[in-house]
């Protein structure tokens, strides 16, 4: 499990917008029911990526050169993701 900050850096997006990803359904975090923190499973950091993929696809066929950047930070994020050992407590 990664905190919100953990998995925030890793998935390159800010803190803000996994909690509003948590808010309106789209990727929803397992919340400490006493400390009320965030915390998301390494399948979810993809999940998180794959949102990032399909907007910079969206950017990309509204003929952006700028939709290249996403996708980059997409494949190198997640090699680095997959080589991350998964905690088993």
């Amino acid at each position: 499990m990664y905190s919100i900050g953990d998995a925030a850096a890793l998935s390159a997006v800010s803190v803000k917008t996994l909690r509003y990803y948590d808010q309106i359904g789209l990727v929803v975090a397992e919340k400490n029911q006493e400390t009320g923190y965030r915390y998301y499973r390494k399948e979810q950091l993809l999940q998180i990526q794959l949102h990032i993929l399909m907007l910079g696809a969206y950017v990309f066929r509204q003929n952006s050169t700028h939709a290249f950047v996403p996708l980059l930070s997409f494949l190198i994020t997640t090699t680095l993701v997959l080589s991350i050992p998964v905690s088993t407590t």
